[in-house]
């Protein structure tokens, strides 16, 4: 079980039974993993889960009382599906549209129903919380020089004006600080370095000369990062949100 994802868990079984939510919804779930530590913690509830599982290649995880909806069919503003508790975790940096997105999330829940939103935090708090902050801003360059979307990571203060959208009362909000071990933070500087050679190489066979000449010199300097400081993924924020 993932250190994150069971703290993460405790949160959403937490606010599920202290107000009685059936039904759980991961919207954005990816292939399962945050639905099956709820599913461990708690046998009961019924767990739904969206997310974009044929453009993004997933295979979801088979949980007992799971059911998953492919997003690229769902028209949101025409489903009748309501849900008692949405969560989405690591999804509003991928959100290019916020605002439309917040919106559609709040027309999935019932009358007083919950959103937990929870997403890497910005923050350049010490040397290898700085190396996952540039990551994230380089992840940004890269998509926009190819066509795609992608968001560096929010502060707390943007996500409390970004949900000035919707008519919601914040019940709770604040950080979460994973406290890795030495072992956990190398397997994350060793993937990260993995992942740099790759994109490196992946660069060279679909970037234009411009964007290469752009591109490989911020991906350079990740892989001087990690090397010399690594990187911690440890920083989280988290907003329980009720419709009003």
């Amino acid at each position: 079980m993932s250190e994150k994802y069971q703290k993460f868990s405790e949160i959403v079984i937490q606010m599920a039974e202290s107000h009685d939510c059936n039904e759980i919804c991961d919207y954005g779930c990816g292939d399962g993993e945050f639905l099956e530590t709820i599913r461990q913690m708690n046998e009961k509830v019924s767990l739904i889960g969206i997310d974009f599982f044929k453009y993004r290649e997933l295979i979801p995880r088979q949980i007992p009382g799971c059911h998953y909806i492919e997003r690229e069919n769902l028209d949101i503003t025409l489903t009748k599906e309501k849900y008692d508790l949405i969560i989405s975790s690591f999804t509003l940096h991928h959100f290019q549209y916020p605002i439309s997105e917040l919106k559609q999330i709040y027309d999935m829940l019932k009358p007083q129903g919950i959103i937990i939103f929870i997403d890497q935090s910005f923050t350049l708090e010490n040397e290898v919380k700085t190396v996952k902050t540039f990551d994230s801003l380089i992840s940004e360059i890269y998509a926009f020089l190819n066509g795609h979307y992608h968001r560096h990571f929010y502060k707390m203060d943007e996500i409390n004006d970004l949900i000035k959208c919707i008519p919601v009362k914040v019940l709770n909000s604040g950080e979460i600080k994973m406290d890795y071990s030495k072992e956990k933070l190398k397997l994350f500087q060793d993937f990260d370095i993995e992942r740099n050679k790759k994109m490196l190489e992946r660069m060279q066979e679909i970037s234009s000369d411009l964007n290469k000449r752009l591109l490989q010199p911020l991906y350079e300097l990740q892989k001087e990062l990690l090397t010399e400081y690594g990187i911690d993924y440890g920083d989280f924020f988290y907003f329980i949100l009720q419709r009003e």
